[in-house]
């Protein structure tokens, strides 16, 4: 199956939060960028737990921003 399932974002106050699926032997970030060009982490590595995670950015930007959340194998 694919790393991130099940994925929904919102804002939660002023922080853009996310919610998925996840799976075990699997590490997630969440990253952001404005241009698609260059994304920068905005949460740390965790570790997939096989059931839901939350990966939050608690300082988004006022103007636009694109989140897509990284996962890769240790």
């Amino acid at each position: 199956p694919p790393p991130v399932g099940d994925i929904t974002g919102s804002f939660v106050g002023q922080a853009w939060q996310v919610r998925f699926r996840s799976l075990t032997n699997w590490q997630y970030r969440l990253e952001r960028t404005d241009d698609f060009q260059s994304w920068s982490g905005v949460s740390e590595p965790v570790t997939g737990s096989g059931s839901e995670l939350m990966l939050a950015d608690p300082d988004a930007p006022a103007g636009k921003a694109f989140y897509r959340v990284r996962a890769y194998r240790p």
